[in-house]
């Protein structure tokens, strides 16, 4: 669940159902429609939150019939407002637990102040002003029942042996402002009166009194003036009205000061948890720390995956894979209809790298270590699709932009759809092609076609037609043409010849002609093979001198 927003942005949360769901929550299906001024969400009709309310949502209806009221005090933030809505901000005193039920705060197992998350101490511990606390022995000696026993409690019971003044601290007894004997109320004598021996008495009616003891017990000033409750003067009778607490000896500390092992002490605790010592005999009684509180009430920076958390709350440990994080919020703005993204202080944060580019952020305040992006990754390290043209792509690879062309199944296309184009496809032959709908070249009707013409035959380029008739380029219908007089060996002679009908191919010359005998035609070094290799005729080629059965002419 989503806790503690800051306030504001905590209007995108009422028009969410219980914080955890979509903008898909919010509808318009309400029947019959909602009054003016209310939303139908979820198929009910809320009210707006009026600024600087305390509930989270005012449920209305339809029918005219009595809202319902909103019950927010006492209770943590997050928790049911009684109207299908939750309470904004912390109103328990004592700790919120799990399930955001205010708690005392008292008790080792639900021990916390002001709205913090309770803790639970551990058996060697106590909890006392709302802390966990360890490693404490309470001092109540000469102490007054009710006074600060050291640890955050208070005394039980009382030994001491003067009297005791209106904030449970332990004074001589013998001064009129302050006068009893063995842990009694401190007692204010008559201004006429005097303390002796823990009494007050008076002298003009008793003839025991002392009347040597000085009648205020502070100086030799009549009538008394230390007369102020939980005041004492510092250095007995003839010393200075003063603040007990601030009584130092026979020094009376400067306002903001206290008395501490004789000296003027200046408590501490800017920046520390309440319970913490305040580096003056006593404990912190409010919370200023920053970050959070340990088990010893000492604040901790609430970073630590050990010790982590925010605003004074009680520190936790961070379950891996969750770790101390700055957890990042994102909510809908309905006013605007974008997203706003909050960063919220260090807390236990389970990070999100499904589906993400590795340095992507993990909602936690870091980035993910490694790549689970089914699409593409962008320039800002955010998982896309892959499959427009401006950023194409799969397996997590780098978005590509498909120029002039369109991104079919993660990849850019290699043409325009519709664009065509000849290539060649062979030797002196080409092909016509055309751009399909996925960006690829696919061959049109008709497929590879030789382009010279019958009577000539492709040269060594393989693109360029020449004319066939020819000694050193021998050939026909876009054949490789052939150099004949490379055929010559054996003392036989090649020329480029033709048969009728035309038929221009190399040929033996007259008078070099080798006999078959009775075999297939013969090859250029003077041996029969296949007949599917040499051409055998009756019209020798088109050359005469040659008879029928000798073997003439090259296929």
């Amino acid at each position: 669940m989503i806790k503690r927003l800051i306030p504001g942005f905590f209007f995108f949360c009422l028009t969410l159902s219980a914080c955890g769901g979509s903008t898909s929550a919010v509808s318009s299906n309400c029947n019959p429609a909602c009054p003016t001024g209310q939303s139908c969400i979820a198929g009910q009709c809320y009210a707006p939150t009026t600024s600087g309310g305390t509930s989270g949502s005012t449920k209305g209806s339809t029918d005219g019939a009595d809202a319902c009221t909103p019950s927010c005090t006492g209770k943590c933030s997050g928790a049911s407002d009684g109207c299908g809505g939750f309470c904004p901000a912390e109103s328990c005193s004592g700790c919120c637990d799990e399930n955001d039920i205010c708690q005392p705060g008292d008790s080792t197992a639900g021990c916390g102040l002001g709205g913090a998350h309770c803790a639970v101490c551990t058996p060697s511990q106590i909890c006392g002003n709302g802390v966990c606390g360890s490693s404490c022995t309470p001092n109540c000696g000469g102490k007054c029942a009710g006074a600060s026993d050291g640890c955050g409690g208070s005394c039980a019971t009382g030994s001491c042996t003067g009297c005791c003044d209106g904030n449970h601290v332990c004074q001589p007894g013998d001064a009129i402002q302050a006068c009893g004997t063995s842990g009694v109320s401190c007692e204010i004598c008559a201004a006429t009166g005097v303390c002796q021996g823990g009494a007050c008495c008076t002298p003009t009616t008793q003839p025991t009194c002392n009347t040597n003891q000085v009648p205020n017990g502070c100086g030799s000033d009549y009538p008394p003036n230390c007369t102020t409750a939980g005041s004492v003067c510092c250095g007995g009778s003839s010393g200075t009205c003063c603040p007990s607490a601030q009584c130092a000896g026979s020094t009376c500390c400067p306002t903001g000061q206290v008395g501490y092992n004789g000296s003027c002490c200046t408590p501490a605790c800017t920046g520390k948890c309440a319970g913490a010592s305040d580096g003056c005999g006593g404990t912190c009684a409010t919370n200023s720390c920053a970050g959070c509180c340990d088990a010893s009430s000492v604040c901790q920076p609430g970073t630590q995956s050990s010790d982590c958390g925010n605003s004074g709350g009680a520190c936790k440990s961070c379950s891996s894979p969750a770790y101390c994080g700055t957890p990042v919020t994102c909510l809908p703005n309905f006013q605007t209809g974008q997203t706003t993204c909050i960063t919220n202080p260090p807390a236990c944060c389970t990070p999100n790298c499904s589906g993400q580019c590795a340095g992507a952020s993990d909602g936690c305040g870091g980035t993910c270590p490694t790549n689970s992006c089914g699409g593409c990754c962008d320039s800002n390290n955010n998982c896309q699709a892959g499959t427009s043209s401006s950023a194409c792509g799969t397996g997590g690879i780098v978005c590509q932009s498909c120029s002039g062309t369109v991104c079919s199944s993660g990849q850019c296309g290699s043409c325009s759809p519709g664009a065509t184009r000849t290539v060649e496809c062979g030797a002196c032959a080409n092909e016509a092609e055309s751009c399909n709908s996925s960006g690829q070249w696919v061959v049109q009707s008709g497929g590879c076609n030789v382009y010279c013409s019958s009577s000539q035959c492709c040269s060594s380029d393989n693109v360029t037609c020449v004319a066939g008739n020819q000694n050193t380029a021998c050939g026909q219908n876009g054949q490789a043409c052939v150099d004949c007089g490379s055929l010559a060996t054996n003392s036989q002679s090649w020329v480029c010849g033709a048969s009728s009908p035309p038929t221009q191919r190399c040929a033996l010359t007259a008078g070099s002609a080798v006999a078959c005998s009775g075999q297939n035609p013969i090859n250029n070094t003077g041996s029969c093979v296949n007949s599917n290799d040499w051409f055998c005729a009756s019209d020798n080629c088109g050359l005469t001198g040659f008879g029928s059965s000798s073997c003439d002419c090259k296929n």
